[in-house]
């Protein structure tokens, strides 16, 4: 769990410093090549902590859905391993 937890952290501090550093050039090319109006490059703490939080959204649905197919076997059929047939997936096969 605590793996999870330092991807989460590790990928939204990425992800924010990315944000803050390139927001400057992007919002430039954007209006150079495209016809839209100057936008104010302005920055609120709430969507700073919000861009940290994001990713724990989409992780802790996806952390419970793996822990609960992992809590309906026994201990003992988790430490043998092959708890389930392996069955390749569509994407996997193209």
């Amino acid at each position: 769990m605590s793996f999870v937890n330092i991807i989460a952290l590790t990928g939204g501090i990425i992800g924010t410093i990315f944000g803050l550093f390139l927001v400057k050039p992007l919002s430039e090319y954007f209006t150079f090549y495209f016809n839209i109006p100057l936008i104010d490059n302005s920055f609120d703490y709430k969507y700073i902590l919000g861009s940290l939080l994001i990713p724990y959204i989409f992780i802790i649905p996806t952390i419970l859905i793996v822990l609960f197919k992992a809590l309906r076997y026994s201990p003992v059929k988790l430490m043998r391993g092959k708890t389930e047939n392996s069955k390749v997936g569509f994407i996997e096969k193209v």
